[in-house]
Order: C-alpha cells, then structure tokens, then sequence
C-alpha cells in the first residue's frame, strides 16, 4: 500500500471521547489479525449516548461514505462496529462448503457479485487468502519406476538440493556446527534450477530431472480453512439496518443459491454469523420457556390438586404477551432479544395476581359459598392488592424504561416488556380469570353429567349468604 496521506474527518470532539491509532497490525472481521507495514487500524470510542446529539449509527454511516474517497492509495478498508448482543456475529456470513478450491471461489464470487447490486450492504469481504506462488512437482512414476526411482527419492533430492541436509556435527569448543549439503546460491535461485537436477539412482547413475518430473507454478494459499472435514471459504459483509436487514439479505441469498448444489456438485451453502446466532438464541429462549411453563404447571398442579386450575392460572401469560406486543408498537421500538429475556421473566410475574385470585376463590368454595358468589367476592377482594402491587412494581422499573446512558439502555427492552405486559395482564387478569374459572367448573359438571357422574349438589342459599357474610366481616 502506497504511503496513507492524514485524514482529517470532522466530527465535533464532544461526539468522540477516545480515539486509538496503531500501525504494522490489525485483526479483521474475519478474527485473523495481520502484520507488516502494510497495515493499519483506528480505533474510535464515541461519547456516552447522553452527551453525544448524533447518533452512533449516524457517524458509522457517514465514514462509510466518506472514508474510502480520504484515504489515498488504500487497497481496502474494513469498518466494523461493535455490538452488544445477542445476537452476536456478523450480519452476513454466507459458508460455501466444498472440496473443489476452484468452485468454491467461483460460487463465494458470484454471492460478493449478487451482494454488491443489493442496497444496504457494505463492507463484502471473504476469508480467502491468497499466498505466495507455489512450485509443484508432478512425478510420472511409471517412468520413474523404469529408472529405479520413487517419488520419495526425488523428493529428498530436491529438499537436499535447495534445503540441504546435514551429514555431520562438527564441535568448536562448547558449540556444535552443523554440516549442511546443498547447491551454491547461484544455482538455487529459480524454478529453473529444480529442472536441471540429476537424480541418482541406487546403482550410482545420475538420471535428468525432466526425463521422471515436471514443474507447474500455481497459487498458494495463505490459509486452508475446514468446517466439518469440509474446505469453506467464508463470505462477510455489513447492513445498513435502516435500509435492510440481516435477516433479508440472508433470505435473499438463500432464495438467489438455492440451486447451487444442482448447479456445482459438491457444492453447498450454509448461513452463520448473526442469522445462526439468531437462530440457536430463539431456540434457546423457547426451550427455555417451555421448561419454565413445565414447571410451573407442574407446582400449580400440586398446590390445587386439579389438572385444569392451572391453565385457568396460566392463561395470564398469553394476556401479558399482547400486552408487550402492544406496549412496543405504540413506543415504536423494535422487539429485540432482551425483550424476549424481559417475556420470560414476566411469565413468572404475571401468573401471581391470577395464582392468588384462583386461591381466593377456591378458599372461598371450601367455606360452603356457592360457585359465582365465591368468585364474585373474591375478585372483589383482590382488586386493591393486585392493583396495589402492579402499581409499586412498574414504578419501580419504569425509569429502567427511560435510562438512554450506554451502561443501562440496552436493560431497557427488558424492562419495557415487563412493564406494559404486566400492566395489561393486570387489567384482564381482573376481568378474565373470574370467567375462566366459572367456565373451568361448567365443563366439569357437564363431563360429570355426561359420564354419569353425581355433580355437588348446590348448597342451600341461607348457608352461602351467611358464609359470604362471614367472609366479609373477616376481611374487613
């Protein structure tokens, strides 16, 4: 790289708290780092989010679209922007699977090709690495084998020719010299030198190297890279989330390549980077979820020793779900993984107004209320503490909800969840378990009915009022 004029990008100072330069190394997006005079990387550290007044998103765009116009005599230039996760990884990372190296650069160019016509993508890189030009020998061993020669021999040849081998140790006082044989530099010099070799043969004869060998010169490889026994060469790039996303690109190459195995045999494509995070991160989230909802059915089964009370309970948290998917489409922000996090543990949040309001109830049957009084005076009864508590737990995580620092904004989603879920479950909990619950106990007195059973007979009116009015003057 020809020698990189300053670069003076003007970005006020209160927008940039550090900034960090080294020269002759740098690490990639690709995780390899490099060395040599020929490289260099900048590091920018931005203001905390409640100084700055431009956005970080903003000032990445506008390097993108400034830098490679500054920069003079630069061969390419890598932005990468860090970021919290999940989902951690590069937004692009398209693996093309294979043992041909031939067909995989020429499917992983034909996926840069497609990815430079698509708006929103930047930075389009792989993970081939090209190395020095290689000199191969390709022995004819059949002709070889008429001489009395193998390919080791003539391998040991030519090491010993331009390498050497050491044939004795020689001992100067408290060192040992190696002896080293081999050709004089001026006849080790060139590729030309390996074909006027004589390879001897075990009689002592002296055979010319082109009459068993030839030469070809091809490309190296600066690395060979392996997935699952597999060569891969690695496509990366970069998304302008504001113009798409990752999770297009990565269908619109999934829809472009789909036929790439059919088109170059051997050949297959497998998508990594954020779209596989994402991908293992939802799948963990929802077992984890499933376990979650497992056990709690499980607990909730023991403590009303009914197999159907605990959906009744339960259903407050598909009350808590549209509360959170109403609660982010009204602020305008997007869903993210900490919000899913934020789900979870409201799931175990939610479940308590409507655990305590089934007790009530059932509390209240076992002193001898009829079914609907029962219900009906126990919701009447928790409307204040549930109210109460909902109340004192989203003032206690609401300003979480408002924090805009970098150290706290990205809890924010998680408690944005936890507060608008359970503040609308609350609401429907009131309203909607008390009808659940009498729709639970119509179904079992129909099964009853229906598989000849003899349903409770209802208890006598005098004794629910009186009951009720027990109830009353005992919880004030």
């Amino acid at each position: 790289m020809e020698q990189v004029e300053n670069v003076v990008l003007s970005f006020p100072t209160d927008q940039i708290e550090s900034t960090v330069g080294t020269v002759g190394e740098t690490s990639s997006r690709r995780s390899r780092g490099e060395r040599g005079p020929h490289v260099a990387q900048v590091k920018i550290k931005l203001a905390d989010a409640t100084i700055r007044t431009v956005t970080s998103d903003k000032i990445f765009r506008d390097l993108r679209a400034r830098l490679p116009g500054a920069v003079v005599g630069a061969e390419s230039i890598e932005l990468r922007k860090d970021s919290r996760g999940p989902p951690l990884g590069e937004a692009v990372h398209v693996q093309v699977l294979g043992e041909d190296r031939d067909l995989l650069r020429r499917v992983s160019g034909e996926i840069q090709d497609y990815l430079r016509g698509v708006n929103g993508v930047y930075d389009i890189t792989d993970s081939f690495e090209a190395g020095k030009d290689e000199v191969h020998v390709e022995v004819d061993e059949a002709l070889a084998a008429r001489f009395g020669l193998s390919v080791d021999g003539i391998g040991r040849t030519i090491r010993t020719a331009i390498e050497g081998t050491i044939v004795a140790t020689v001992q100067e006082g408290d060192e040992d010299i190696d002896v080293r044989v081999r050709y004089l530099p001026e006849h080790r010099r060139s590729v030309e030198d390996i074909a006027t070799l004589r390879v001897p043969t075990l009689d002592g004869n002296l055979v010319p190297f082109g009459n068993v060998a030839t030469l070809s010169t091809r490309d190296g490889l600066g690395q060979i890279d392996r997935t699952g026994r597999e060569r891969v060469i690695a496509v990366s790039a970069d998304v302008d989330s504001d113009i798409i996303t990752s999770v297009e690109v990565n269908s619109l190459i999934g829809e472009r390549f789909a036929d790439v195995s059919s088109r170059y045999p051997g050949i297959h494509i497998v998508f990594g980077g954020e779209a596989s995070d994402t991908i293992e991160s939802l799948t963990s989230l929802a077992q984890a979820f499933i376990i979650a909802l497992l056990v709690m059915y499980s607990i909730l089964g023991a403590t009303f020793k009914s197999f159907t009370q605990p959906f009744v309970v339960l259903f407050a948290i598909p009350f808590a779900l549209i509360g959170v998917v109403v609660g982010f489409f009204i602020m305008g922000k997007p869903l993210t993984f900490m919000s899913l996090f934020g789900v979870i543990a409201l799931a175990g949040i939610v479940v308590n107004d409507s655990l305590l309001l089934v007790y009530f109830i059932n509390d209240a049957r076992a002193r001898g209320i009829k079914t609907v009084h029962a219900v009906v005076i126990s919701a009447k009864r928790r409307f204040r503490p549930v109210m109460l508590t909902t109340l004192s737990t989203v003032a206690g995580i609401l300003p979480l909800t408002l924090v805009s620092d970098d150290q706290s904004a990205w809890l924010s989603p998680m408690a944005t969840a936890i507060v608008w879920g359970l503040s609308f479950s609350t609401v429907l909990v009131l309203l909607l378990v008390p009808a659940l619950y009498l729709i639970d106990d119509d179904i079992h007195r129909r099964l009853k009915r229906l598989f000849g059973g003899s349903p409770k007979k209802a208890e006598d009116q005098t004794g629910d009022v009186a009951a009720a009015q027990a109830l009353r003057t005992e919880t004030g």
